[in-house]
């Protein structure tokens, strides 16, 4: 049966320099001097990115995907429909009411 010896700290650091080669501090890029700026919903005060899994999506969907279509690819044209929807059923609601 063979056993298996451990490695050395030389085979070690030679493994690791072959896996992640090391570089001096100066060698790669500088940081960002600021930070990515982030737009935050109005409604609901998430980030844009997040307002769909807040309390006030039904509030905010419409506005968010807007103004953000990029983020909300599967809501495009879903919200017109609605609303068509909804306005014309008031609409309806009103002509009921006005027949009483």
């Amino acid at each position: 049966m063979s056993t298996i010896l451990p490695l050395s700290e030389e085979q070690l650091l030679t493994l690791r320099n072959d896996i992640l080669p090391y570089k001096e501090y100066t060698e790669y890029s500088p940081m960002p001097a600021s930070g990515v700026e982030v737009s935050y919903c109005s409604i609901c005060g998430l980030p844009q990115d997040f307002c769909e899994f807040g309390p006030s999506w039904d509030k905010c969907r419409s506005s968010a995907v807007a103004a953000y279509p990029q983020l909300y690819p599967q809501y495009q044209g879903e919200g017109d429909e609605k609303d068509a929807d909804q306005h014309q059923g008031d609409a309806n609601s009103r002509i009921v009411d006005d027949s009483k």
